[in-house]
């Protein structure tokens, strides 16, 4: 990804966990929920 900005720790986790790992934006959401990042 280029040109893009989070706008709060979720999304800046989220984006990284994509970018870096190349996971899926669902994957990542459940494990941030699950650690009590995202509702």
């Amino acid at each position: 990804l280029t040109g893009v900005s989070a706008i709060n720790g979720t999304g800046n986790f989220i984006l990284t966990e994509m970018r870096e790992k190349g996971r899926t934006f669902a994957d990542v959401l459940a494990e941030a929920q699950a650690l009590g990042y995202a509702e």
